[in-house]
């Protein structure tokens, strides 16, 4: 049986609201305060700071409804790769072809990993560069309440973390 002689320390909130060490093995039970530790009162506060916690959650919940109104009217479309007037996907794949091949023939094969990596990224900004984004026709009060319910939050939610009165 492995007992040791080091007593075992736990960490608890005194009644000052300040965290400490107690110790738990012996007749000692004072508690030794720690440097460094967290007050209980800034569990209170966003960001350790005299900010309102209502504030904040307010922010958040209208940043988040106003985000989410601004993003589900966004449609994303996709077109051609065109290159010289022809479309030009399969010759993004060649280099990732041979790149498979020479790696399932040698697996330490340098060259093919580069190929692979260098058609994979090909392939992804290919996607990219041929992305079409349009915001879908909506009325303008719509778009003002979705703009002022994002960044109002944003601005509650700064305002919150920031020490004010």
């Amino acid at each position: 049986m492995g007992f040791t002689s080091r007593p075992r320390k736990r960490r608890v909130l005194d009644e000052d609201g300040v965290f400490g060490i107690r110790n738990c093995y012996g007749a000692d039970s004072s508690i030794v305060v720690k440097e460094g530790f967290m007050e209980f009162d800034d569990l209170k506060r966003p960001g350790g700071t005299t900010g309102g916690l209502i504030e904040f959650f307010i922010g958040l919940a209208m940043a988040i409804a106003g985000g989410y109104m601004l993003i589900s009217r966004v449609v994303v479309t996709s077109g051609f790769w065109n290159w010289g007037g022809y479309n030009s996907f399969g010759l993004s794949l060649v280099p990732l072809i041979f790149g498979i091949g020479f790696v399932f023939f040698n697996g330490k094969s340098v060259i093919g990993w580069i190929l692979i990596f260098a058609s994979v990224i090909i392939i992804g900004s290919g996607i990219l560069m041929n992305l079409q984004i349009y915001f879908e026709p909506t009325s303008l009060f719509n778009t003002i309440v979705m703009l002022v319910l994002f960044a109002g939050g944003l601005g509650l939610i700064g305002r919150a973390v920031m020490a004010h009165d």
